[in-house]
């Protein structure tokens, strides 16, 4: 077992009285029918809960960090109508307009919604397709990919795993000596942020996977 300090334990003792259903996590979930009420601990019921929002991340100095992500209603509300439309509506910024897509300064590009890190300037490369491409991203677990039928053709929707942002596509004609992807993103789905701001920023646990830009 973990040890706990005093207020970890006194958040233990703490209980709280919650129904019985498929929404709580199972092993906190008592023997019996649906529709009862059990009494658990209040923290670990509320940490369980959130479990899917959060990333364990390891900082500089090996210290284990939990970092939130989350589809921010707050900065919703301060995109452009570009971000916003690429973001939230599934939309497609104009080939060749991006204001990353020609960036080569060494960093990492995040949710522009959630701050979730995507990819790594190192796997960022030249495809000229007219968007920002990437090899692969630089958390895997931050990205999900999905059938998409749109426009008459079948492809593979890359969505941020908890912003819920539309990001772009993946297609398999990527370099075959990088693995063969090709992540197609808008550049209106992004920030970015410079490898001289990672660590004030809190992404310091991605600092190895940032090269310099040939």
């Amino acid at each position: 077992m973990f040890g706990m300090s005093g207020q970890a334990m006194l958040a233990v003792k703490t209980t709280a009285t919650v129904p019985i259903n498929r929404r709580m996590p199972t092993f906190l979930r008592p023997r019996g029918d649906e529709g009862r009420t059990a009494q658990v601990s209040a923290g670990l019921f509320q940490l369980a809960e959130n479990a899917p929002n959060m990333a364990q991340t390891m900082t500089n100095t090996g210290k284990a960090a939990m970092t939130e992500y989350t589809k921010n209603p707050d900065v919703i509300a301060t995109l452009s109508s570009e971000e916003f439309h690429v973001t939230q509506e599934s939309g497609t910024e104009r080939p060749g307009t991006g204001k990353l897509l020609n960036n080569k300064e060494p960093g990492i590009y995040v949710d522009i919604v959630s701050g979730e890190p995507l990819f790594a300037s190192s796997d960022k490369y030249e495809s000229g397709c007219g968007w920002p491409s990437f090899t692969k991203p630089i958390e895997p677990a931050h990205v999900e990919e999905l059938r998409d039928a749109s426009l008459g053709m079948i492809r593979t929707e890359v969505r941020s795993k908890h912003g819920d942002s539309h990001l772009g596509h993946v297609f398999e004609d990527g370099p075959t000596d990088r693995g063969g992807l090709r992540y197609c993103i808008n550049s209106a789905s992004l920030r970015f942020v410079h490898r001289d701001d990672m660590e004030a920023e809190g992404y310091g646990a991605f600092l190895n996977q940032v090269e310099d830009v040939a």
